[in-house]
């Protein structure tokens, strides 16, 4: 992940993009959103680490970021709103997804995973209807351009919206919505199924005429070229887009998931410590006494690499913070 941004959460009506570099400092004044800031990716982390079966786990073993209400900016009545951002680190997950659908994929499509050079961004709407924490929509964009949404529509029907199709050399205007009767996710990522999505496209447009006599053809072993001999040939255009596209989406959803474990799973977190102003956070109890010095309103959270000892491991063998940061 290189850039997170957050809309009405904490202290933010729009946090604008924070650029996740191997050093990020921020310095302001107190209660002004460092440490919303800081320990956004650090709830992310403890999402993804945990059994968790909301979409974004508040309060967990790393941190405790507040209840939904707490969270909410200036506890409006409004949903929280998150965008991810990633760059070319995301396409090792993205292959190893879309190598599932190479021998069925359109050849542009296939090019287009092996010749990765997008940055892509996922955007996050969560609210609470009865009381439950639930995605309302999901959007994958990449370099900027909107791919798809998944939004939803009353209480549990779910609309998946396509806004371009990959020709093979570029990005062209295609919107085709299909109904979903229902949705599932992965913490806050939609699990995109293509068959799911296939099998209701047909339903909608009436190339089969009952939903199990779609599912005993299209199971595990389905066989789309059988499969197409049954269409009508004006039809098989559109039903081979949105075959593709399904498949295309599904292997940036799982890639994102993956990266997103694969980071959680390396996520260290130190904080917050303070002695002025003095802030107690149920999360605090579990916090060693001596790590840092008085007077410092700081928390660090950072990466491991391989090779590298943690703040974490440096502070329990009874080490310093290692830097220094001096403010003219």
């Amino acid at each position: 992940m290189q850039k997170f941004r957050l809309n009405h959460m904490k202290s933010f009506a729009d946090s604008k993009e924070i650029d996740i570099k191997p050093i990020t400092i921020f310095v302001g004044k107190n209660s002004c959103g460092k440490s919303s800031l800081l320990r956004f990716p650090v709830v992310l982390a403890q999402t993804f680490r945990e059994e968790a079966i909301t979409p974004l786990l508040f309060f967990g073993n790393m941190i405790d970021y507040g209840n939904y209400d707490d969270v909410l900016y200036k506890h409006e009545d409004n949903c929280l709103v998150f965008k991810l951002s990633f760059g070319r680190e995301l396409s090792r997950y993205v292959r190893l997804e879309a190598g599932r659908w190479r021998s069925t994929m359109a050849q542009g499509l296939r090019n287009h995973f092996y010749s990765y050079k997008s940055s892509a961004e996922l955007q996050v709407t969560i609210d609470k209807p009865l009381k439950k924490i639930e995605v309302k929509k999901a959007e994958l964009y990449l370099d900027t351009l909107k791919i798809c949404d998944l939004e939803r529509e009353g209480e549990k029907e779910y609309i998946f919206r396509f806004y371009q199709f990959y020709n093979g050399d570029s990005w062209e205007k295609w919107e085709k919505e299909i109904i979903l009767p229902e949705a599932q996710f992965d913490k806050f990522i939609p699990f995109v199924g293509v068959e799911n999505l296939v099998g209701q496209f047909c339903l909608q447009e009436g190339l089969t005429s009952k939903e199990n006599d779609f599912e005993q053809d299209f199971g595990v072993f389905f066989s789309y070229d059988k499969f197409l001999q049954h269409v009508d040939e004006l039809k098989k255009p559109e039903l081979e887009k949105v075959y593709c596209m399904a498949a295309f989406v599904q292997a940036y959803f799982r890639g994102i998931k993956w990266q997103l474990a694969d980071e959680a799973a390396n996520m260290v977190y130190i904080g917050p410590f303070r002695e002025n102003p003095k802030r107690i956070y149920r999360d605090s109890e579990s916090s060693y006494n001596d790590v840092g010095t008085v007077n410092i309103p700081a928390c660090c959270c950072g990466r491991q690499r391989r090779k590298i000892r943690s703040c974490w491991e440096m502070c329990q063998d009874g080490f310093r913070m290692p830097w220094v940061i001096r403010l003219m």
